[in-house]
């Protein structure tokens, strides 16, 4: 298992442990699903699929499955493996034919697209490219495709534990009143998970805090759930 530092793929640390065992423990507390990210994928490796589809098998919550979404073959393998979702980047905004055919595959409602963004900027290919596209921009476009559900990580928060970016949440749940979004990025208490929740968020997406034991699950789907 590892966990990144503001996405970048030389801040890495490593957590030991068997994912799977890992993924099936959290299931069984009581949270609303998994969210899992294929980082080798994402940043253009072979896939861990195998692993994913294990995850999925064992977990006994709905699992959403991101990372290196790029050609409808992979999506293809995840909804097979039993994904409830698909979380995908770079290709909703870069190639429309291929996220058509993911979509196609998966279904709209089975979508969650991933804007990692620094500021108003949207990060593409693993977060190691400016999109040329702003935040609204985005949402604008994806939205009018037919997609509602999207995950809005900030990459300068992401891994840090420093606290969520709030504000864009808000903003962006007060301005797009149809959107289910996923909030992700620094969350590190129950305080920010309630902060997140009063913002509007669908969910939050928590990784280091759980890893660190800073943050115990059963404290956080407390928060979560208000």
């Amino acid at each position: 298992m590892v966990r990144l530092r503001k996405g970048r793929a030389n801040d890495v640390k490593l957590y030991p442990g068997d994912p799977v065992a890992l993924a099936q423990s959290w299931s069984r507390t009581g949270i609303g699903g998994l969210h899992v990210v294929d980082l080798d994928g994402a940043f253009g490796q072979e896939n861990n699929l195998d692993v994913i589809r294990r995850i999925i098998q064992s977990a006994e919550t709905p699992v959403q499955v991101g990372g290196g979404i790029r050609i409808a073959k992979v999506a293809s393998e995840l909804i097979e493996a039993g994904a409830d979702a698909l979380v995908v980047g770079t290709v909703a905004l870069t190639d429309e034919t291929a996220f058509s055919q993911i979509s196609e595959i998966a279904t709209l409602p089975k979508i969650v697209v991933a804007l990692d963004y620094r500021g108003e900027d949207v990060l593409i290919e693993g977060w190691r490219e400016l999109s040329g596209i702003k935040l609204d921009e985005a949402l604008n476009r994806l939205m009018g495709a037919g997609v509602h559900s999207f995950l809005l990580t900030s990459a300068e928060r992401d891994g840090m534990m420093d606290g969520p970016d709030v504000d864009t949440i808000r903003r962006v749940c007060q301005r797009y009143v149809e959107a289910k979004v996923f909030a992700s990025g620094g969350v590190r208490s129950t305080m920010d998970v309630g902060a997140l929740r009063d913002a509007g968020a669908y969910a939050v997406i928590i990784g280091k805090a759980l890893l660190e034991g800073t943050l115990p699950i059963s404290e956080a789907i407390q928060a979560g759930a208000g």
